[in-house]
């Protein structure tokens, strides 16, 4: 079994953080929503990209849809920006 991601090839360490304290800390995602939809920005990774989706999904029934960054910052500047919070334990 490879050490490495699956889905994107990456590095565990680089998708979840350099230490083991990174599974105790709460994730804060921003998030902008605009009618029926939700707004992300774009993810360093596909693995980080995957969780919080997932997420999304879990806590709020929807999945979200990634902004470019032009875009987020257009968003932002007439939108309010919410944070979905999670526990990572």
């Amino acid at each position: 079994m490879s050490e490495y991601c699956s889905v994107c090839e990456c590095d565990p360490c680089d998708c979840h953080g350099q230490t083991e304290d990174y599974v105790t800390k709460e994730m804060k995602y921003a998030y902008v929503k605009k009618g029926e939809y939700c707004y992300v920005p774009r993810a360093p990774s596909f693995c980080q990209a995957r969780e919080r989706n997932e997420l999304f999904e879990k806590n709020l029934g929807v999945e979200p849809l990634i902004a470019g960054l032009a875009e987020w910052n257009m968003l932002t500047l007439t939108e309010k920006v919410e944070y979905l919070v999670c526990n990572t334990n």
